[in-house]
């Protein structure tokens, strides 16, 4: 929707670009679920969603250039370089817990190459009205778009690093780059907006009942264990409805001054 929005007047782009950016998206979630699939033998919702992000973040860059046949191969290839960048990102212990460096760089990169391998010379022109011959390397094009792209890949990654080096250090300099260590322990959802981001007590105490429940069934002896974990539980409830004395109301974005339902 947002990469057809952008194309003017012209009608057949606009409705050539809203076509591939659905099927690249499609592509990449289904790329993205069967990978996970292979490699983490479940299927995994969190994969699936971002392989659909991924596939619209690879096709945005060739969207009005590009066939639809195209923007299927360009989105399946980008959720399989989600997959891929992720595991990778886990594996060196970088803290990405978006996956931000995955879907948004490692889609990026691909997409932006991939407009040097499948833009036709026909969408080209119709899209930027240029009267030289560019086009992607598959259309005979030759390989001068895809060294454009690849030089335009590495001067924003350039410019990226360079920027992102002097603001994270003036911030590191000045104290501001973490956040204290209480308000990590905490979470930041809670100490910076007031509000928990996943508010799932009531599943944690249902689970915790029947798990109960089945224990006592099989040792009665050990009733009182879970009493004494259940005082626990309702402890730490209290604590978090402590640092949470005031709903958040989402509509006006500002705390209202009532106080929160107690926990158990």
């Amino acid at each position: 929707g947002i990469n057809a929005e952008y194309m003017g007047d012209a009608a057949v782009v606009a409705a050539k670009t809203a076509v591939t950016t659905t099927l690249g998206a499609v592509s990449g979630g289904f790329s993205a679920l069967f990978l996970a699939r292979v490699m983490l033998k479940t299927w995994d919702l969190d994969s699936l969603l971002n392989g659909i992000l991924a596939g619209l973040v690879s096709i945005t860059a060739g969207c009005s250039v590009v066939e639809p046949w195209a923007a299927i191969a360009i989105g399946y290839i980008g959720g399989v370089v989600y997959i891929l960048v992720s595991w990778a990102v886990e594996k060196i212990k970088i803290d990405d817990p978006l996956q931000a460096i995955a879907v948004h760089g490692g889609g990026g990169v691909w997409g932006c190459i991939a407009v040097g391998l499948f833009a036709t010379e026909k969408n080209v022109k119709r899209a930027y009205n240029l009267d030289k011959d560019v086009f992607g390397l598959f259309y005979g094009g030759g390989a001068e778009q895809l060294g454009v792209q690849c030089v335009g890949v590495l001067s924003i990654m350039a410019w990226t690093i360079f920027w992102c080096f002097v603001v994270f250090t003036f911030l590191k300099l000045i104290g501001k780059l973490r956040a204290p260590a209480e308000y990590e322990e905490r979470g930041l959802d809670i100490s910076e907006h007031g509000s928990l981001a996943y508010d799932n007590s009531h599943m944690v105490l249902e689970m915790f009942l029947k798990l109960q429940a089945e224990e006592m069934q099989r040792q009665p002896s050990w009733s009182h264990l879970y009493g004494d974990g259940l005082a626990a539980y309702s402890s730490v409830h209290k604590h978090v409805a402590d640092i949470r004395p005031y709903e958040y109301d989402y509509l006006s974005g500002t705390p209202q001054h009532t106080p929160m339902q107690q926990y158990p």
